[in-house]
């Protein structure tokens, strides 16, 4: 730790070394203002007044920053990139929009006659916003990147499209929104084609797995929508394939294309018929990427036909996508429809897929090779996209036949796989000699690719050597693995022998009866091939079993001692009673240096029922502070779903409390909203201080 150093006794050098150590915000937090020659240099190398990335720094920094960008005039008039908002912070979407309505309220619109009325203050302004009567709060703003991590109102909505992002320079936009969403939908796309002039760029993601964003064509016609003048870049996730027909017939220019769709695509109705046939497309496309399709029977033609629009402009195709087709096997995709499709299209040198099959009965090898065979033609090993690798296989326990194109290149795509793995084929097998790499080397390009690997087994299966030896992959880093509850049986001699070193992140999917034959080692045998596990999610149930059964298990403690965030699913606590039972147990055994030293993020998601179970929520708070100096935690966060409180409005609560210590600040932050309550402790460490 530097304490009490002299402004005039460091050298550039030093600065340079102690902003390598730093964020750029939390430079320009520390540094700014103390003198002109730090100043510039925080200008030349920081971006000073420039560019501010916001979503990893602490609550204080974020709440200094907030004001200062649009109170100063150097950071509000000059500001061209803006970046904030992520899943391990608190509420920075809400606060930021809290302070431009209060300069909007203290520059333009409060009135002598109404200023209590704040309201009606309120709305007026966001109508004049809209109208574009009053210039956005950041003139010079070109990309702006919002990660919302809680749900908000229209007001705040329509704070960030029209008070914020409104710009004529604007020329990009990432929106990543939280669960339960879209229901603003029609106000994001009424943004874009109405507000969005200059704008390239376009991504309006959700969770995947929700439904995605819906536009009509009816509203679309009502609200006089006009062609995009601009933007050539979407990524999206929307609802259905009707929203992308109106998409794509109000966006002329577009070049690139990515995007999901949620609803399963089926036989179209003769509304979303005419539309495709009656519309036009964009004929500079070049770039498609569908992500994670779901295609019912002979929905399939209706991709297909709308891939077709674009046979003479798309050079790059990509598609994810599971097909289930259960009286009609004949329209299961494999190689040879496949190449049969890319031939169409005039000009396309790319094309990744990945594709899950279901069957109806148990495949044998004959059928996988197959299809294998489908793709070892001479389209796939030696045609327009040189030798096309493929792999090919069955999973038992889903009935999949899974096809993937290699390199992999779906990083949002949960590959599945069992101990089936074993069985995978390769079309380019006899062109390689099948003998001449192990398994693992021909997996690498998947295992690369991916993020997430979600494992499943049968009961009491068996592991072998082969299996858990195809999963290495040591070029890689920071990859997922996903245990299911059943996670198989290995012998010591593979532990010893294999370890899985790409794997950073271990998720113990679903939750588990321990009482009934809980088997812990079948999950030690796992952390012994996992030596780079640094953060772990796991079900409070399970985690309690440990508590109080397997506190000096060897291999359980080193595994823990070198975890640095802990995510707990707390669902399973429905009562007062059982809160009660676990809370002293659970963070005596939590606090605790000597057992967690690198333990930097806990956060206890799905905490139901916050009035009858988590009463006692401040004596989680207080045990947490009263033991600081007994744990290295920085950040703490509880997630509360309360069921009991339903209002039509949306009313927000921001509760801030600061701790000041010795070494370190404490900010507890409370956010309230609707039926979700989230609450956040952080500690920041004071590194060193500069005098004059």
């Amino acid at each position: 730790m530097v304490n009490n150093i002299k402004l005039e006794d460091i050298s550039n050098e030093l600065f340079l070394c102690i902003w390598d150590q730093l964020s750029m915000a939390d430079a320009i937090y520390s540094f700014s203002n103390l003198n002109t020659r730090i100043d510039c240099m925080l200008f030349r190398f920081c971006c000073l007044y420039d560019k501010l990335d916001l979503r990893y720094c602490s609550l204080s920094i974020f709440r200094y920053f907030s004001h200062q960008i649009i109170m100063k005039d150097e950071w509000r008039l000059n500001l061209t990139v803006l970046k904030i908002g992520n899943s391990y912070r608190c509420s920075q979407v809400i606060s930021l929009a809290d302070e431009v309505i209060k300069f909007f309220m203290k520059n333009y619109f409060i009135r002598k006659d109404n200023q209590n009325n704040n309201s009606s203050n309120l709305l007026h302004m966001i109508n004049l916003l809209k109208k574009k009567n009053v210039e956005p709060i950041f003139p010079q703003l070109n990309t702006l990147i919002v990660y919302q991590s809680i749900t908000m109102n229209e007001n705040y909505r329509d704070i960030f499209l029209y008070g914020i992002a409104c710009g004529s320079t604007l020329r990009t936009l990432n929106w990543r929104a939280c669960s339960y969403q879209t229901h603003h939908s029609e106000s994001f796309f009424d943004w874009l084609f109405q507000c969005s002039t200059n704008l390239h760029k376009y991504q309006l993601l959700n969770t995947l797995g929700e439904s995605g964003f819906e536009l009509s064509y009816h509203h679309t016609l009502i609200n006089s929508y006009q062609f995009h003048p601009s933007l050539i870049f979407l990524k999206i996730n929307i609802l259905n394939l009707s929203t992308l027909f109106v998409l794509l017939y109000y966006l002329p220019k577009l070049e690139w294309l990515d995007v999901h769709i949620s609803n399963p695509i089926e036989v179209e109705n003769d509304f979303n018929k005419n539309l495709s046939k009656t519309m036009d497309y964009p004929i500079k496309l070049h770039t498609l990427k569908f992500r994670t399709l779901n295609i019912q029977g002979r929905g399939c033609y209706e991709l297909e036909n709308l891939l077709l629009k674009f046979v003479q402009s798309l050079e790059s195709l990509s598609i994810s996508m599971y097909h289930r087709c259960a009286n009609e096997p004949g329209l299961n995709y494999n190689g040879y429809s496949l190449s049969i499709l890319c031939q169409k299209f005039l000009h396309l040198r790319s094309f990744h897929f990945a594709l899950q099959i279901q069957m109806f009965e148990k495949a044998d090898e004959n059928v996988i090779n197959n299809f294998v065979n489908t793709f070892s033609t001479p389209f796939w090993l030696n045609g327009p996209f040189g030798c096309k690798r493929v792999c090919v296989d069955f999973e038992q326990i889903y009935g999949l036949i899974q096809m993937f194109s290699l390199p992999f290149t779906f990083n949002d795509f949960t590959l599945t796989r069992s101990i089936d793995l074993t069985n995978i084929q390769f079309n380019t097998d006899l062109k390689e000699n099948q003998t001449s790499k192990h398994l693992s080397q021909k997996l690498e390009t998947l295992w690369f690719g991916m993020d997430r690997l979600l494992l499943s087994f049968d009961k009491n299966q068996i592991l072998s050597s082969v299996f858990i030896q195809a999963l290495r992959c040591p070029s890689s880093q920071g990859k997922t693995l996903v245990l299911s509850q059943k996670r198989g049986i290995m012998s010591e001699n593979i532990v010893n022998q294999i370890q899985l070193t790409h794997f950073n992140m271990l998720a113990l999917f679903d939750s588990i009866d321990t009482n009934i034959n809980y088997n812990l080692q079948e999950l030690i045998s796992w952390f012994q091939l996992l030596p780079n596990i640094i953060c772990l999610e796991i079900c409070l149930t399970e985690f309690k079993y440990w508590l109080t059964n397997d506190t000096n298990n060897l291999y359980l403690c080193s595994v823990l001692q070198r975890l640095e965030r802990l995510h707990v699913d707390c669902s399973s606590l429905i009562n007062r009673q059982m809160n009660e039972e676990i809370y002293h147990l659970f963070l005596s055994y939590i606090i605790d240096k000597d057992r967690f030293p690198q333990l930097r993020c806990l956060r206890l998601r799905s905490c139901k029922n916050i009035a009858s179970s988590w009463e006692n929520i401040d004596q989680w708070i207080s045990f947490i502070l009263t033991h600081i100096n007994e744990h290295q935690l920085t950040c703490v966060r509880f997630d509360f779903i309360e069921q009991e409180k339903k209002t039509t409005e949306m009313n927000i609560c921001n509760q801030i409390m600061r701790i000041v210590q010795l070494s370190s600040i404490i900010d507890i932050h409370q956010f309230v909203h609707d039926n979700h309550i989230a609450l956040w402790i952080e500690r920041r460490y004071k590194y060193f201080s500069l005098t004059k």
